[in-house]
């Protein structure tokens, strides 16, 4: 009997020890959760803030690109312009 309750005791002793061991590690792994949680947010964040920086970025090269258009049919009418007045001036 005192040897079947050494026993108990012993396993009581092994599974307190255990059972510590597991809440120690889901304790570590909460903190763990909590971490990459507020790396997440704030990652998501950053990406909210680069894809609005992306956006700005393409509408300003859009509207780069439509001036670069606009002079470059300017430029033609003004070299039509120019071959017409020395088409004129050759001719008088």
């Amino acid at each position: 009997l005192r040897k079947k309750l050494e026993g108990d005791d012993e396993s009581r002793n092994s599974f307190e020890r255990a059972r510590s061991q597991i809440e120690a590690t889901i304790e570590a792994m909460e903190v763990q959760a909590d971490t990459l949680k507020k790396a997440l947010s704030t990652a998501e964040r950053a990406n909210e803030q680069l894809q609005q920086e992306n956006k700005s970025a393409a509408e300003r090269c859009r509207e780069t690109a439509d001036k670069v258009y606009a002079l470059m049919d300017s430029l033609r009418l003004n070299q039509v312009e120019l071959k017409k007045q020395e088409a004129e001036n050759a001719v008088r």
